[in-house]
């Protein structure tokens, strides 16, 4: 898995909490976050999958 060094824009409110956060837990939240979006995505390709299956399912043959 590759992780970019692109930097994170968090939301205004949170851009003062991001940047107090040392580089190693930056580096944790950024590759966590890039963890969680992965899965979310792949959860989401499940779901197409499976509604197409049903869907080809229930057409007459």
């Amino acid at each position: 898995m590759q992780v970019s060094n692109a930097s994170v824009e968090p939301a205004n409110s949170d851009s003062r909490q991001f940047q107090d956060l040392s580089h190693e837990q930056r580096e944790f939240a950024s590759v966590f976050g890039h963890l969680l979006l992965e899965k979310w995505n792949r959860t989401l390709d499940a779901q197409r999958v499976a509604s197409r299956q049903v869907r080809q399912a229930d057409k007459p043959r």
